[in-house]
């Protein structure tokens, strides 16, 4: 948000005192506020004060004091009015009618107390309607630390409940859907993972082969064996590849790469992993040699043609 802001970028190689330099070369000024609104403010605080003081001290009966005090709210209502349609604040009217309104409305609730909480309130729109109001605040260049990603920004806006997403904070893992969910639930999660398959929902299918409703066993031994035909086939194209092209350590490489994510995938008992495991090892060996022969093969032919 402070970046937003501020308007200034600090040139610590630049000239001026501390080394310090606007960016646009222009003089740095004060972010200007709206006097209007923080006179209405400040002199309805005077008054709210002066009034409840008195009515403390005795000097003024109930209903004179309920009938100024009232006065006041409405001599606000109308100064607010005249001040919205000024020239200086018609720019975000919307905006000035809330703030308007919420000063009005505290202050008849609460008195000179409810004037102190609009001020409060007031004060981070301030922060934050200066680009609203056309003035040139001052931004700095910060020396922060790694930007976050796309997924941990979506992550944390979640947690912190800021998405317009309706009980978007309150959804359960895929586990705990097979484990305690409704029969639709746990058949919509297997849908889920059979489209966006990735080595950390293999616990999952595996623990829906062991539920005790037949239709959910079905469907995850379905959709595990779909993911086995995945791999299977990808596999299967990639070695005819590297078959029918033997003398290319690309095509081993890529032979042996997928063998280890098929051992890592999570799908495989453990004998079977240590299996494929060894196959890519193989693989990626031999891509090894063949790439290590080629260059050595290229440089006997540039010092050939060299010499």
């Amino acid at each position: 948000m402070a970046a937003d802001n501020l308007t200034e970028v600090l040139d610590v190689g630049g000239a001026g005192p501390g080394g310090f330099e606007p960016a646009s070369g222009t003089e740095a000024r004060p972010p200007a506020r709206s006097s209007g609104l923080w006179s209405l403010v400040l002199g309805l605080l005077c008054l709210q004060s002066g009034l409840f003081l008195a009515f403390v001290a005795g000097r003024i009966e109930t209903p004179w004091y309920l009938g100024l005090h009232l006065g006041l709210c409405v001599a606000t209502a109308a100064c607010g009015r005249w001040w919205i349609g000024s020239s200086a604040a018609a720019r975000t009217p919307g905006d000035k009618r809330a703030v308007v309104l919420q000063l009005v409305v505290w202050t008849a609730l609460a008195g000179p107390f409810g004037t102190l909480i609009a001020v409060a309130l007031l004060v981070p729109r301030r922060a934050t309607a200066s680009d609203a109001e056309g003035t040139p605040d001052t931004s700095f260049t910060i020396n922060q630390g790694p930007e976050l990603t796309r997924l941990e920004l979506l992550h944390g806006s979640l947690l912190d409940r800021r998405l317009r997403l309706e009980n978007a904070y309150s959804i359960r893992p895929l586990l705990d859907v097979v484990i305690d969910g409704t029969q639709i639930e746990k058949l919509d999660a297997l849908g889920l993972i059979s489209k966006r398959f990735v080595p950390a929902l293999a616990p999952v299918l595996k623990r829906a082969l062991e539920d005790k409703d037949a239709a959910v066993r079905v469907l995850a031994a379905t959709v595990m064996a779909q993911q086995h035909n995945t791999f299977i086939k990808r596999i299967g194209a990639l070695q005819a590849t590297a078959t029918e092209a033997p003398e290319s350590a690309r095509h081993w490489s890529e032979l042996g790469q997928a063998h280890l994510t098929y051992a890592e995938s999570g799908l495989l008992e453990r004998s079977r992993a240590e299996a494929e495991t060894a196959q890519a090892l193989a693989h990626l060996a031999r891509a090894e040699q063949l790439d290590s022969a080629n260059a050595e093969i290229e440089g006997r032919e540039y010092q050939v043609g060299a010499a």
